[in-house]
């Protein structure tokens, strides 16, 4: 009888373990389970916040330009503007080089195509900001154009923001050398700059730009002012682009603030 319950006893106290090791074991699973589901939501949590936050992405106007979220960025490519401009008396000449479909049609059927322009000439120019980012935003748009050594009768003057003073016929000076035909109907000039041998405008388009969408031409041609004397040569002009999306900008003077983007015009004046 004392053998029976002592093996009885025996067993009752393996089972007890065995119990409770079970007991723990999914005592530690259902830890690990909390543990793991807290981290998913705190992740979430700040995914959300993430997608929240506006962003900013900078593109420049050519290139692949990179999709992006809310506080994401990227870069594109810059799209440089080839020119030459003849050198000597009356005899100008020059060519420029974003998604340009009428200038690269030209150009791809005519190499030369705006190369050699004489003074008072034209050639069609029509840059526009192709987006590939999944969500609408506000476009600025900087075109730097280069100054060369040059002269002008005051009568001939076609810079909006350039004031020929005094009584003087030729005006001699480190003029922009060539005009863009801005399309003021769809972009607002925001800021001019005087930079290093570099005039600089920096247009906001009026409209959002949508999703995967494509801006209107910041121009649409450019022109050879009339020069009685100018040091021509090959140069370039520079066009990039910067957007910030929509999300946290009601206006486009919005989001100027946000990119850095202040309103200062400046006009140049010239002395014979």
């Amino acid at each position: 009888m004392a053998d029976k319950m002592s093996m009885r006893a025996g067993k009752n106290r393996k089972g007890i373990k065995a119990v409770k090791e079970t007991m723990k074991v999914k005592k530690v699973t259902k830890s690990k389970e909390i543990k793991a589901g807290a981290g998913k939501r705190v992740k979430a949590a700040k995914l959300v916040k993430a997608g929240v936050i506006a962003g900013v992405l900078y593109l420049f106007v050519a290139g692949g330009i990179h999709s992006g979220y809310a506080y994401f960025s990227g870069t594109s490519e810059i799209k440089v503007n080839q020119l030459s401009i003849a050198r000597g008396e009356q005899d100008q000449d020059g060519a420029l080089i974003i998604v340009e479909p009428e200038w690269d049609a030209r150009k791809e059927v005519d190499g030369n195509y705006a190369m050699d322009m004489q003074p008072g000439e034209s050639a069609v120019k029509d840059p526009r900001v192709e987006s590939s980012i999944d969500y609408p935003c506000w476009v600025f748009v900087e075109v730097s154009i280069p100054e060369e050594s040059g002269t002008l009768e005051k009568a001939d003057n076609p810079y909006p923001y350039v004031t020929f003073t005094g009584d003087g016929t030729d005006y001699t000076y480190e003029f922009e050398i060539v005009v863009p035909e801005i399309n003021e109907e769809d972009w607002e000039l925001y800021q001019r700059s005087d930079g290093k041998n570099l005039i600089s405008y920096v247009y906001g388009c009026r409209t959002p730009l949508e999703a995967y969408g494509t801006t209107s031409p910041v121009f649409e041609s450019i022109t050879v002012p009339k020069f009685k004397q100018f040091e021509g040569g090959e140069n370039y002009i520079f066009i990039r682009a910067k957007a910030v999306q929509t999300e946290g900008c009601l206006t486009l003077d919005d989001a100027a603030k946000k990119l850095g983007i202040e309103r200062e015009i400046k006009q140049t004046f010239i002395n014979p």
